[in-house]
């Protein structure tokens, strides 16, 4: 793919929409909202090999990525990244401008906040809230409900301790 310019070259080029590419969630978010105000279109991606109940609520600009599985009656908001392999089970909801990274898994009747990073491997157990903008480490185990800008790493997981 050749390389199209800076970001605001957009306007010099054809295309029927734009999906964004960017894995930090904030920086996703402040590109997303500027095109949504120019009136950009937004596509909203899902792999081949990606399963998605007939039911399941996809949010503009997402993207569902390789063997993805989400799962009946979940709903994922705008501009999200569901990232290999992950899975959504039954009922979920996920905010805007959330990443799930490579093979995360929720069970059923997860929430998840606008602008939550779940790294790598990590596992949410069932009726789990995680609120806005936390951080789930990378192989963590959710099993009780996490705040707004927490960030919790280890299994069970917990608050990441602060520094000294």
């Amino acid at each position: 793919m050749p390389d199209l310019g800076p970001i605001d070259s957009w306007k010099g080029h054809s295309c029927d929409a734009f999906v964004i590419g960017i894995g930090h969630n904030s920086n996703r978010k402040r590109h997303f909202e500027n095109f949504k105000a120019a009136g950009v279109p937004f596509a909203t991606i899902v792999h081949p090999t990606a399963t998605c109940g007939l039911d399941v609520e996809l949010g503009e600009g997402t993207v569902v990525l390789a063997h993805a599985v989400v799962n009946s009656g979940s709903r994922i908001g705008p501009n999200c990244i569901l990232n290999t392999a992950c899975t959504v089970d039954h009922d979920c909801t996920i905010g805007p401008h959330a990443h799930l990274a490579p093979a995360v898994n929720l069970a059923g009747d997860v929430r998840i906040g606008e602008g939550v990073f779940i790294g790598i491997g990590a596992k949410v157990t069932p009726g789990v809230s995680i609120g806005k903008w936390a951080t789930i480490g990378a192989g963590a185990v959710v099993i009780r409900d996490v705040g707004p800008r927490s960030t919790v790493v280890g299994i069970p997981a917990r608050p990441l301790a602060k520094e000294q």
